[in-house]
């Protein structure tokens, strides 16, 4: 897709690097240095943006998450992008794919003792997930969904050092 100058009304912008923390990412909704909201594209990863990742950004600036405070627990960030993917869905359901793509990347950023116990005892770690899925920002329903889409369409390797 050829990257638009703005969405929406939102500038939209190609970082020359990606950061770090950043790698999994297509884009972030931010603000730039006027503390006017931007949608930042990743270099990495540019190729993968769609209508639906800009979107899904420009619901996060709706909601107020491109601005500080940000969340400091990766249960908070979870949250923050379920309220994201409700507000692009507008009440019908979150695809199924869409959240076992979210799970399968939520877990990533699980401590290496959290990915271990994950990789060792997989069909406990679901039933721990769908138990406390409220932390995450999922609905009991949406947790349940998001792991029978990734137990069923595919098992991504959990890699722990």
């Amino acid at each position: 897709m050829k990257i638009p100058k703005a969405y929406k009304g939102i500038k939209v912008e190609v970082q020359k690097k990606t950061p770090k923390c950043k790698q999994r990412a297509i884009a972030t909704a931010d603000i730039d240095r006027k503390g006017e909201p931007i949608i930042k594209v990743w270099s990495k990863n540019k190729r993968h943006l769609t209508p639906y990742v800009l979107k899904h950004e420009s619901a996060h600036i709706e909601l107020g998450h491109h601005k500080p405070p940000y969340p400091k627990t990766v249960s908070g960030y979870w949250k923050q992008e379920i309220k994201a993917e409700r507000l692009v869905n507008k009440g019908k359901q979150i695809p199924s794919a869409r959240l076992g793509n979210m799970l399968d990347n939520m877990v990533l950023e699980f401590s290496k003792r959290g990915q271990k116990k994950i990789k060792d005892n997989p069909m406990e770690a679901d039933k721990f997930l769908i138990k406390t899925s409220n932390e995450y920002g999922f609905s009991k329903n949406e947790m349940e969904r998001a792991v029978n889409y990734r137990n069923s369409h595919r098992r991504k390797k959990i890699k722990v050092d």
